[in-house]
C-alpha cells in the first residue's frame, strides 16, 4: 500500500515538473538570426573632364587667382568658372568627350560655366562669351546642348548635330550674330525675351534690347575663306560685319539662298 502510494506521488511529482518545464519553453522569447546588412557600395562615374588645346598662342587661363600663359600644343583640363582668354592671333580648342567641341578664335574671353545631366540623359553645358568668336561644334550622337550666355543675349543649340559661329561684341549696343552651318539655333535677346531660330545655312544678329532680326542666307564661299583665316590667327573682319553686308547683297555666286 505505502509502495503504491508513494509511486504515485513520484508520477504526480513528474506531472508538475513536465508542465512546468513546458510553461517555461513557451514564456521563454524566441530568438531570431538578424542578417547583418553589409553597406553596397554606389557605382560612381567620374566627371567627364573639359580639356582645352592651344592652337595658337597667346591664350591665357585663369583659375581662381591664377593666371596661366599656355604654350602652343599643349593641353590642360579646365574646370567650372575658369576663364579662356584668347588673344590677338591666338586660337584654341575646348573638348568635352566626344560631346562638343568649341572653338575659341583670337580676341574671345570664355567662362565654363556648369554642367548637368538633365531628363532623357541629355547633358546641358552653360558656358558665358564675354567677348570675340566662337564656333560650336555638336556630335551627331552627343544627346548634348550648349547654353551660351552674353550679357544681352543666349544662344542655345535646338539638335544634335549643330554647327555654329557666334560673334558678341560687348557695350550699349550689344551685339551678338551668329551663323548656322548645321542644324538649328535659338537666339533670345535677354531684355526683352523674344527669340528667333535659325535654321541651316542661316545667319542673322540681335542688338540689345532688340528682337533677334529674321534669317539671311550665308555667302558659304566667303565664310570659309572668313574662318580659315580666323583659325590662322590672320586679321580678319568681323562675323557681325559680314552678316550685315548679307543682308543687302543677293544670294549669289556661293551663297545659299534661304528657304521660303
Amino acid at each position: 500500500m505505502k509502495k503504491t502510494k508513494f509511486r504515485q506521488y513520484i508520477i504526480y511529482l513528474s506531472g508538475i515538473l513536465m508542465l512546468t518545464m513546458i510553461g517555461c519553453m513557451a514564456l521563454a522569447p524566441a530568438t531570431e538570426t538578424v542578417a547583418t546588412q553589409i553597406p553596397t557600395a554606389k557605382p560612381t562615374t567620374a566627371p567627364i573632364p573639359f580639356n582645352l588645346t592651344v592652337d595658337l598662342v597667346p591664350v591665357k587661363v585663369t583659375h581662381g587667382s591664377t593666371v596661366s600663359d599656355l604654350k602652343k600644343g599643349q593641353t590642360q583640363e579646365i574646370f567650372p568658372n575658369d576663364v579662356i582668354d584668347v588673344g590677338t592671333g591666338g586660337h584654341s580648342q575646348l573638348v568635352y568627350s566626344d560631346k562638343f567641341t568649341i572653338e575659341i578664335m583670337q580676341g574671345a574671353e570664355l567662362v565654363l560655366g556648369d554642367t548637368t545631366t538633365q531628363t532623357g540623359s541629355r547633358t546641358e553645358a552653360t558656358m558665358s562669351l564675354n567677348k570675340g568668336h566662337l564656333r560650336v561644334s555638336i556630335g551627331e550622337n552627343a544627346k548634348a546642348d550648349v547654353i551660351l550666355i552674353t550679357q544681352d543675349s543666349q544662344v542655345t543649340t535646338q539638335a544634335d548635330g549643330t554647327v555654329y559661329s557666334v560673334c558678341y561684341k560687348p557695350g550699349s549696343a550689344g551685339l551678338t550674330c551668329v551663323l548656322v552651318e548645321k542644324g538649328s539655333i535659338e537666339v533670345m535677346d535677354k531684355t526683352t525675351g523674344k527669340t528667333q531660330v535659325y535654321p541651316p545655312s542661316m545667319a542673322g544678329y540681335t542688338f540689345n534690347g532688340k528682337a533677334p532680326q529674321p534669317p539671311v542666307c550665308i555667302h558659304a564661299d566667303e565664310y570659309k575663306n572668313w574662318l580659315s583665316k580666323m583659325r590662322a590667327g590672320a586679321t580678319v573682319e568681323t562675323l557681325g560685319t559680314m552678316v550685315g553686308r548679307w543682308i543687302t547683297e543677293p544670294c549669289t555666286g556661293g551663297a545659299t539662298t534661304p528657304t521660303p
